[in-house]
Formats: C-alpha cells, sequence, structure tokens
C-alpha cells in the first residue's frame, strides 16, 4: 500500500509537471503564418523540377484547405492579422493567416476557386514588375508554371474573390542581393509599387531576405509590416513588427504533417 501511495504521488508530480510546461509553453499567443508559392497539378509540377520546393499540387492543396475548412480553423484577413498583433483583437486558437508569394498566374488558374469553395481568406503578395508586364488573361492559363497574374486579373479579383486581396513582395527585387541596394534606391522601389500596381502598407521579403536599409525604406513609407520565412516559426505579438516569421509549405507532404505543424507550439 504504501508503495502504491508513492507511486501514485510520483505520477501526480510528473503530470503536474507536464501541465505547467505545457502551460508556459503555449502561454504567449502564436499565429501560424503560412506560405504558399505555386499550386499546379502534379503533371505540370513534374515539367518544373528546379521549382519542386516552391509548388503544391492541387490535390494536396485543396486536401489542406479542406482540413482547416472542416476542424473550424479561423483564416484570418491581414488586417485581422494585424490588429492581434498589436493586441487590439484576441483570435481563437485555431486561427491561421494564409499567404502566397509571386502573384503567380497558377494561383488564380487553381488555388483561388478552392478558397472561394471553402471560405478561406488568403493574403497574396505580388512582384509588381512581373504584374506589370504580364500580358495573361484569365484563361491564358498553358501549364508554364513560371506565369504571373496581370493587372487585369488582380483587377477581376477584386469581384470575383473578395476573400483575396494584395500586398507587395517588392516592385522588382525579387534578385537574390537586391535587397542590400542602397536606401534611395530602395525607398524608390516601395514607391514604384504605389505608382504602377496598388498603394499598399504590407510586403513580403523576395526570398525572406531582409536588411536595415530596407527596414529603414518601409518605416519611411508607413508601412504596417513585413514579413520573412527564415525561422519557419509561428508569429508572436513579441516579432519585430518587420520581421514577422512565416512557415513555409509549398511543397506536397502527408496531411497528418500539415496538421501536426499547427499543434506544435513554435
Amino acid at each position: 500500500m504504501k508503495r502504491l501511495k508513492i507511486l501514485l504521488i510520483i505520477v501526480l508530480i510528473i503530470l503536474l509537471i507536464i501541465g505547467i510546461s505545457v502551460f508556459i509553453i503555449y502561454r504567449e499567443p502564436k499565429v501560424p503564418v503560412i506560405c504558399y508559392h505555386n499550386v499546379v497539378k502534379k503533371e505540370e509540377k513534374e515539367k518544373f523540377p528546379d521549382s519542386e520546393l516552391w509548388a503544391i499540387s492541387v490535390e494536396n492543396f485543396e486536401e489542406e484547405m479542406k482540413y482547416l475548412h472542416d476542424n473550424n480553423y479561423k483564416t484570418l484577413t491581414m488586417e485581422e492579422f494585424y490588429k492581434w498583433k498589436k493586441g487590439e483583437i484576441e483570435v481563437p486558437f485555431k486561427s491561421v493567416l494564409i499567404t502566397f508569394d509571386d502573384g503567380l498566374l497558377s494561383n488564380y488558374k487553381y488555388a483561388f476557386p478552392i478558397l472561394k469553395k471553402y471560405n478561406i481568406n488568403a493574403s497574396v503578395f505580388v512582384i509588381g514588375k512581373c504584374i506589370e508586364t504580364s500580358d495573361k488573361n484569365a484563361d491564358d492559363w498553358d501549364g508554364n508554371i513560371i506565369t504571373y497574374m496581370s493587372k487585369d486579373i488582380l483587377s477581376k479579383c477584386e469581384k470575383d474573390y473578395p476573400n483575396i486581396k494584395f500586398y507587395s513582395h517588392s516592385y522588382n527585387l525579387h534578385n537574390k542581393d537586391n535587397i542590400n541596394k542602397p536606401y534611395d534606391e530602395l525607398l524608390k522601389d516601395c514607391e514604384d509599387f504605389d505608382k504602377n500596381i496598388k498603394k499598399t502598407d504590407i510586403l513580403a521579403y523576395p526570398y525572406g531576405d531582409y536588411s536595415d536599409n530596407m527596414k529603414k525604406a518601409l518605416k519611411h513609407k508607413k508601412y504596417k509590416m513585413a514579413f520573412t520565412f527564415h525561422d519557419n516559426k509561428k508569429a508572436t505579438r513579441q516579432d519585430d513588427d518587420y520581421v514577422i516569421n512565416r512557415i513555409n509549405v509549398s511543397t506536397d507532404k502527408p496531411l497528418y504533417k500539415f496538421a501536426l505543424r499547427f499543434l506544435l507550439p513554435y
């Protein structure tokens, strides 16, 4: 009997330690900000092996969106996320901010109808120069996954997909090391995006890379937030407003791994 009592005490102590640890780990509010790039058919993706890490199949993407819908995740708008980050509102534990980078035509062809089907909000960071020079129409998809939406398509989305909003992925900095250009050139890039694409105050850094000069330019232009994804961690209110974490989910994976990522504490 004495040994049983000792064993019971040990078990209770272990459970208490586990409970305290879980409380400490999950005490700080966090929101996963997930990042996609291309959403294409499997046979289309196979033709572009260099883009393997940045392309998810349509089937896999829909499976993930259905999971979020069926499990009652709140898909935040960018405005809701900003208010949460500034402590102005609380959001459910099961919340997520869905983002896309680049402004690829495959998003319009495949991803946007799926988002609309499941009533899911999303934010798209477009490369301004690529959007401006694209001459594609809504029905011009030919399987080339390195193809961008046009300004006409962006305008069409405002009517057809009110659940999707567009922000900056820079105007013309989407090449390695461009983020290290002088301050005046980075400031001009922000101004070019406003002038040629649309006014915005949210940006995702090209390749997730940022510099002090780029942060300075964004602050000067009164940007509210800027996103990276180097750490692949959930976003917290303590994140620098100009270095907000995202999680790259741009390639095929088993659904259980996608689901598990939302439950992990980091």
